[in-house]
Order: structure tokens, then sequence, then C-alpha cells
């Protein structure tokens, strides 16, 4: 049967059956990203019901429920020392990568800075070498400084770990920033300062506010390079927690990381809120320009 306008495609029982084979396919995906993401989030939810636990160690149910943690937590001042420490370490650390890695990620997209791959490459050296091995190196560079020890020294080493987190986003930022808006405000008589401070920057604000809370995290979260370069004075929350399991297995621990849990769940909200508003970065163009660190 040669009927006209009816082809191969058009069978039902072909349709159906590639309907079904979709849906399979669509189903078998969804399956395993709700597993893996259950396997990432079950053991961080329960050190939230271990927090409020009325037994003297970690175990899970808890036997009852207590803020006994809490109060122990408040009223030891080791923990609160290393709250601020951590806080102070990630506020210096993330001055630092932002006052380095946008003017860096600015060289790298706009400027016709040689060997643009190479600097690409080496700023992003920190997310593939081994922090354990960068943690040693620094040790004994930090050490002939005599910057072991000392907050300044740890906020420097974890500045090495947050810089690509600022530059790999600023610059698919900058590579889909729409110049023209700046090229109008060149031809209404701005110089390139104005420009810069009053197009360039406020357009840029939500991937800039991102990028900082996301050096914030990285830095205070961090806990490798706080085991080899602080002190009994200037140990960070990780490094706290990380004795507290390694010499006394108490739920003080399980408070602390509550708080950092909820420090993270807040930055990530906040990181959702601004790329929501960072649109305009690509809506100003009719065609999608693809990324490509190698300009």
């Amino acid at each position: 049967l040669t009927n006209k306008g009816v082809v191969a495609g058009d069978n039902p029982m072909t349709t159906k059956a590639t309907s079904w084979s979709d849906s399979l396919v669509t189903f078998g995906f969804g399956a395993v990203i709700a597993l893996t993401a259950f396997l990432l989030i079950s053991p961080l939810l329960m050190i939230v019901p271990m927090s409020f636990s009325s037994g003297r160690y970690l175990e899970f149910p808890p036997p009852g429920w207590s803020l006994q943690w809490y109060h122990a937590f408040f009223a030891n001042a080791d923990w609160i020392s290393s709250f601020w420490v951590s806080l102070e370490v990630a506020f210096m650390a993330t001055c630092l990568s932002m006052a380095l890695g946008v003017p860096g990620a600015f060289a790298l997209v706009r400027s016709s800075l040689p060997f643009k791959t190479f600097f690409f490459a080496f700023f992003s050296l920190p997310l593939v070498f081994p922090v354990i091995a960068s943690a040693v190196a620094l040790y004994y560079v930090l050490t002939s400084l005599h910057l072991v020890g000392t907050r300044f020294g740890l906020a420097l080493a974890h500045t090495i770990l947050a810089l690509p987190v600022v530059i790999l986003p600023m610059t698919a930022a900058l590579q889909r920033f729409d110049e023209r808006l700046e090229w109008q405000a060149l031809n209404l008589g701005a110089s390139q300062w104005q420009t810069l401070w009053t197009v360039t920057l406020p357009l840029l604000r939500p991937v800039l506010l991102t990028v900082m809370l996301f050096a914030f995290v990285t830095s205070f979260d961090e806990v490798i390079f706080a085991i080899f370069l602080s002190s009994g004075s200037t140990a960070t929350l990780p490094k706290r927690i990380w004795e507290g399991l390694r010499f006394e297995i108490q739920p003080t621990v399980t408070v602390v990381s509550t708080f950092m849990l909820l420090i993270s769940t807040v930055v990530i909200g906040l990181v959702a809120l601004l790329q929501r508003k960072a649109g305009y970065l690509s809506a100003n163009k009719k065609k999608s320009v693809p990324w490509n660190p190698i300009t």
C-alpha cells in the first residue's frame, strides 16, 4: 500500500514502541539521579538529629532528645574561637581571591595577553592537583616566611584553592557578556573606568556575588591546609571537628557540622537566587556563544 503521506515513521505501533522506550529511558535516568541524590544527602540529614541526641556518644537513631550538646558547644571557648578564626580566614581568602581572580579573568578574556591557554591551565591547577601535596609544599614555603600558624598564612593558602572558583565562572561570564552595552556607554562619552564601574560591574553583579560566596565556602569548609598550616590558637572549625573525631568522639561535632551544613545550604540558596538574575548575560544575544577559554 502506498497511500500518499504515509511513511514508516507514521506507523502507530512504531510510535507506541518508541514512546515506551523513551519512557523507560527517562524513568531509568530519573531513578539513578534519585538514588545518587539519596546517597549524597542521607548522611548529611543524619547529622541533624544526632546533634539533638541525649546520649553521651555518637549513635543513630538518638536514644532521646536534648539540647545538651548545643549548650556544650556555646559554652566551649575553643569551639567559639575556632568559629571566629574560620570566619576571619574565609573573609581574608575571599577578599584576596576576588582581588586577584576578577582582574585575572578580565585579562584572560579582554586583553591581548600571550599564552592565555597556559595561564588558564595554570589557574585551573588547584582543581586537579592533590590538595595534600599542595599542603606539604606550602608548609615548607610558609615556614621560611614565618607564616605557619598564622591566620594570614592560612588565608594565603585558601586563596590558592579559591582562585579557580573565581576565575573560571568569571571567564565564562565575560565571554558571554554583551559588549555592545559598553560600546554604547563609550560612544556617549563615558571613560573606560566610568564604563567599568557604571555598566560592566553592575551587570556582572550576580556573577560576582556568586563567585564570592563560592570562594567563602571553599575556605570555610577546607580542612587539609588547616591541618598542616594552623596551630592551636589558629585552628579552624573543620580542623577542630577533625581533632574532635580523632581524639574524643562526642556529639558536639554534630552540632558544629549542623551549623556548617546550614551555612552551606544558605549559600546554595543565595547562589540559586543570583543565578536567576544572571539571565541577561545570554538573553541579550540572539545566538548562544560557546564558552572557549582559548581566546
